[in-house]
């Protein structure tokens, strides 16, 4: 192959390269920012400073129950 064989054919793949589509979807970090925004909105609902909706009764604590409880009482609500 000689220079200007070499240089149409890094131009060709160049050009492909650029016309093909990228996907940079990170579903796992879509996923767990999903499952944060949850967490935030059910600890919104249910936790308030004298009461709380997962154990149901009057109390003043603060990150007592588990991510599963609080999903759990917040999908049941």
């Amino acid at each position: 192959m000689n220079p200007n064989m070499v240089a149409k054919n890094r131009t060709a793949r160049l050009v492909r390269e650029a016309q093909t589509p990228t996907y940079s979807t990170d579903t796992a970090s879509a996923a767990r920012k999903a499952r944060e925004r949850r967490l935030a909105e059910a600890e919104k609902a249910l936790c308030t400073e004298d009461f709380c909706f997962v154990c149901s009764r009057c109390t003043d604590h603060f990150g007592e129950h588990s991510d599963e409880q609080l999903l759990r009482a917040y999908r049941g609500r």
